[in-house]
């Protein structure tokens, strides 16, 4: 149980992460 509590937070952490890296792609791009 601990194991798939890991991976969904693991997933939902990329999940953050790629979605932060496409925010700062756009406003980078509009600047």
């Amino acid at each position: 149980m601990a194991g798939i509590m890991l991976f969904i937070i693991g997933i939902m952490f990329m999940a953050g992460f790629i979605v932060s890296l496409r925010s700062l792609q756009r406003r980078f791009a509009f600047q």
